[in-house]
């Protein structure tokens, strides 16, 4: 009976690694690769809030906006660089856009979300979902992922949300979750959505640009 246990585990576990690596490989024909790396991955699940006056579609100014911080934190004196790329997706679970940026050792980047849809010319959703995934190509990433939800008055045209009026701030982290639960999602979806330049806020932005140029194709 044990070895019948053993041998079912064994089985299940050598599936899930081809699965893996099926999605691996498939993806890498989309215009984001995947590292070979197996456990040179993190996800991060997060909202956004995008919204207007009572709730509504902003016009020319946002009351509520939501900022993405994230940090390298190696586990060594010699850490690698490490790419962050976020996808977003609207209420209805339907991709919006995706960003990356990368983050040096020791790194932390504040991204202005709301902005950074904006100016990408992409739909700004009210309320949305964002993974976020870290990697390298060396060692298993060290990164976490925050959020800043802001309320207050934050005009369109502004690229830093700190010199709107800010009435009230709130603090949290992302939600780390297992790469497989998003894997399948980014396999079928990646290729739908538009690479857009991140918008830093809060002189965040170290690292030589752009972006997309990385893995993506701009659309």
């Amino acid at each position: 009976m044990k070895r019948t246990v053993i041998i079912g585990f064994l089985i299940v576990l050598l599936a899930s690694v081809g699965i893996a690596a099926g999605i691996a490989a498939a993806a890498g024909n989309h215009t984001t690769q995947i590292s070979e790396c197996r456990l040179c991955h993190q996800f991060f699940s997060c909202f956004y809030d995008c919204r207007g006056a009572a709730g509504t579609a902003a016009t020319t100014s946002w009351t509520e906006v939501t900022d993405l911080v994230l940090t390298n934190n190696p586990f060594d004196d010699y850490g690698v660089n490490t790419y962050a790329d976020i996808f977003f997706y609207d209420g209805r679970e339907n991709p919006v856009g995706l960003t990356r940026t990368i983050l040096s050792p020791g790194d932390v980047d504040e991204i202005y979300i709301c902005k950074t849809l904006y100016a990408g010319k992409l739909s700004v959703p009210l309320v949305g979902h964002m993974v976020v995934m870290t990697s390298n190509d060396y060692e298993p990433p060290a990164s976490a992922a925050y959020l800043k939800d802001l309320l207050g008055a934050f005009p369109r045209s502004g690229s830093d949300p700190y010199y709107g009026q800010i009435s009230a701030m709130s603090k949290t982290a992302c939600q780390e979750i297992q790469p497989l639960l998003f894997m399948g999602i980014f396999q079928t979806e990646v290729d739908g959505p538009s690479c857009v330049e991140p918008v830093f806020v809060q002189a965040t932005d170290d690292a030589d640009g752009p972006f997309c140029d990385y893995y993506y194709s701009s659309k």
